[in-house]
């Protein structure tokens, strides 16, 4: 979306920490709302107006993380599939940040009367959501309003907002109308587009308790899970405020007196607590209590403030800037500021839903994107997070082994789309039953995780047993012929083509991994920690026969190439179907004609080429992307950032940079028309990866990590820190000088990092500084 000022697009403009949307535009309405989702990792809320409007489409929700309900047999009969458990769906908060403002008797509606001015800003420094405007009534009454919101970093149960209102031509009074309704529907978005999205009521057994005439608590809890849920809510006036209730709303009003040019504010203070949290049930609407007091005690300015202190130290380590191009910077900040919004700092039993907190489009469940596109952002800025991800997917385990039993195999088999309770298979349709590669891509982030901080004891107490179960899960999947070679059956990949079929390319490079990794991290604990190894391994009742027969299916795996070359076969189907010339024909055509044409939906060779790029020649590389990247329609929102990562890795500069900008410009570009389904959390974590594995030519090695810089020429210059095996270094790296420089360190660290082809071990105070090739400058 461009400016009409300067033919810029709307978030290059001004203070480039804060997106700001100048004039109302009703028609994009839902855009924004997603654009300016606000979340804190235990809850998000849309960037709707507070005040409800008669014209403009709009998407009046917020969801509480980790907390899902069971799904109706309205839901169940569209999701064309019959599990042995329940379905569950993410539930949908009651508007937490809804205000009727009603001015001297008439009810504020942008649909009527005139809008003078109007702005809206997201300041991704503190996550504060400000809303200001000028409105002449159909009355001419004129009044400017400010409206500020923001959910707590420092503490996730806070929600605050601060209404401001100043008459600039009538003095009179206004009343302010807070509505919590715990009957609220939650709408079962299974993902297909066409799809009706079906009303589920998840809220049950709601419940008001009055505290005193400005406070009060909302409970009720979830269908079937049977979460208990609080929201206590308190308004604070200089007049007056009333609390009113029926069985399932909870009615709030402030009623202020006003002067003419003189302002008068209402502030609004909210706590979210759920049985899920760390406390005794009993105690739910206890906390949410205490947490408004705290906090409604310390005001709206000192909470904030609390806040941005946490802001402000993650925004220390994750930052990037670069010397570039005004919708680059935005680009890269906005990805980094919503990867941090989404983050689950505060818990490990929880992932990120595919569409963060921005929209519920695939009922909030969790898929392998967290692994494979989220995780690598937060190893290296914020290495608990990833902790936190994968100490999740322990958590879940016993969900993956129904999953496998389920599928009628041993181990365990981590789902293709989970929530939060079960870690069962949730995908709504049959497609989860042939979809396995999540496996492999746990097992390969769990290896990325320990590697990359030296957490062996994480390995011990958790990724090692993840790795075993899962393994035993692919053997069960695998055939042997007369010949001694394995082949993988039925199953398919991340292109998730509707035919499952043989010898996948993605999964049985993916499942040769997994299998030599269990073999490798069994013989690694067992030096490191030999009594809780074997332990562990009498308990899983693991015997060596059957690491060996790992290790040999390792070694004899099919895995087919494309005749004449040595490009791995995406999937058996694909060259017998007919050539197809993109050239005439829009992208959409092009994917309804992929069950008879070469159309690739996204590249799954490709991304395999940036995953086991270690596997693989550069002429390897180059091959498979000059056969797939021409018969990629970019259908999905993971595709972009691995073309760019390979595209660099080629050499291939204009094109690299191109698919950054698809990349990451996804949502803020709206260029799939879906911004108004939720940000796309993959994209936006694969922004970081363009950079990092792009082009800072960053790869972890069994010497240490290696970085080898090939900056867009669009850029002069890139700055960021990076967190490697506890050591945080400052990297400054520029077109013709790189330098890497220790910070800081954590506890006994110990590392290697190869810069350019010289190899360089780390230690406090540490400062290098090289020229492409490896040239050192003084």
């Amino acid at each position: 979306m461009k400016s009409a000022k300067n033919n810029q697009p709307w978030y290059t403009q001004g203070d480039p920490w804060v997106l700001t949307q100048d004039g109302w535009n009703p028609d994009r309405n839902i855009y924004y709302e997603t654009i300016f989702t606000q979340s804190n990792g235990y809850m998000g809320i849309r960037g709707y107006t507070e005040e409800s409007n008669t014209v403009a489409d709009t998407v009046r929700e917020g969801y509480l993380a980790g907390v899902f309900g069971h799904t109706d047999q309205a839901a169940l009969k569209l999701t064309r599939v019959k599990y042995k458990w329940p379905m569950q769906a993410m539930i949908t908060l009651p508007e937490l940040f809804a205000c009727e403002v009603e001015l001297d008797g008439e009810v504020l509606d942008l649909a009527k009367g005139d809008i003078v001015s109007f702005t809206r800003s997201l300041n991704m420094r503190n996550g504060e959501l400000v809303r200001e405007l000028i409105w002449n009534s159909p009355k001419g009454k004129c009044t400017q309003l400010r409206f500020e919101r923001f959910l707590s970093m420092a503490t996730p149960h806070l929600a605050m907002q601060r209404i401001r209102i100043t008459p600039q031509n009538w003095s009179g009074s206004a009343n302010l109308k807070f509505e919590l309704d715990a009957g609220i529907t939650t709408y079962f978005r299974c993902g297909d587009r066409e799809l009706p999205h079906i009303p589920q009521d998840l809220l049950t057994q709601q419940r008001i308790e009055c505290e005193n005439e400005r406070c009060a608590t909302l409970s009720f809890k979830t269908r079937g899970s049977d979460h208990l849920v609080a929201i206590t809510s308190q308004v604070d006036a200089d007049t007056y405020s009333t609390v009113a209730q029926n069985a399932k709303v909870l009615r709030q009003k402030a009623k202020l007196e006003l002067h003419e040019g003189q302002a008068e504010t209402v502030t609004h203070t909210l706590a979210v607590v759920s049985s899920r949290d760390d406390i005794e049930r009993a105690n739910v609407p206890t906390k949410s209590k205490q947490v408004v007091s705290d906090s409604a005690e310390a005001g709206y300015t000192k909470s904030l403030h609390d806040s941005q202190r946490v802001w402000q130290k993650l925004w220390k380590l994750c930052d990037v800037q670069i010397e570039g191009p005004a919708q680059d910077q935005a680009y890269l900040r906005f990805s980094t500021f919503s990867m941090l919004q989404m983050a689950p700092l505060h818990t490990d039993n929880m992932s990120v839903p595919a569409r963060a907190y921005s929209y519920n489009r695939y009922h909030g469940l969790y898929y392998w994107d967290s692994e494979t596109f989220l995780l690598p952002q937060y190893l290296h800025t914020c290495p608990k997070l990833a902790r936190n991800l994968l100490v999740f997917r322990h958590r879940t385990l016993e969900g993956a082994k129904r999953t496998a039993a389920y599928l009628d195999s041993p181990g365990a088999c981590f789902p293709w789309m989970t929530d939060s309770d079960t870690g069962t298979e949730q995908g709504p349709w049959h497609i989860g039953d042939y979809l396995w590669h999540q496996n492999a891509d746990i097992a390969y982030a769990i290896d990325q995780y320990v590697r990359t901080t030296g957490d062996s004891a994480f390995m011990c107490d958790y990724g090692l047993e993840m790795i075993l179960e899962s393994a035993r899960f692919w053997m069960s999947r695998l055939e042997v012929d007369d010949e001694g070679v394995y082949h993988l059956h039925n199953t398919v990949g991340p292109d998730e083509i509707e035919k499952h079929g043989k010898d996948n390319g993605f999964g049985s490079y993916m499942c040769r991994r997994h299998l030599r990794l269990a073999a490798k991290w069994i013989d690694e604990m067992r030096r490191q920690y030999p009594r809780q190894t074997e332990d562990l391994l009498q308990r899983l009742e693991v015997r060596p026969t059957e690491v060996a027969n790992w290790t040999e299916a390792a070694d004899r795996m099919c895995a087919p190439m494309i005749p004449g070359t040595q490009v791995p076969l995406q999937d058996e189907f694909l060259l017998d179907k007919k050539p197809l010339d993109f050239s005439k024909m829009s992208t959409n055509e092009a994917y309804e004609l992929r069950h008879t044409h070469r159309v690739v939906k996204q590249s799954d060779i490709v991304m395999l080429m940036y995953l086991l790029q270690d596997e693989f020649t550069l002429e390897q590389k180059r091959d498979a992307y000059d056969f797939y990247e021409p018969i990629t329609v970019h259908f999905s929102s993971l595709s972009y950032n691995t073309h760019s990562i390979v595209a660099t890795m080629l050499g291939r500069k204009k094109q690299a940079y191109d698919y950054f900008m698809k990349a990451a410009g996804l949502d803020l570009d709206d260029l799939k028309d879906a911004t108004e389904d939720g940000l796309h959390a993959a994209a936006l974590g694969g922004t970081w990866q363009t950079v990092m594995y792009g082009f800072l030519g960053m790869k972890l090695a069994d010497e240490g990590l290696s970085l080898e810089p090939r900056l867009p020429d669009e850029w002069k210059s890139i700055r960021l820190r990076l967190v490697f095996r506890g050591y945080t270094l400052r990297l400054d790296v520029s077109h013709d000088r790189h330098t890497i420089e220790v910070e800081s360190r954590e506890g006994e660290a110990q590392g290697t990092l190869t810069l350019n082809g010289e190899q360089h071990e780390l230690t406090e105070g540490l400062r290098i500084t090289t020229a492409p090739g490896g040239v050192a400058i003084p």
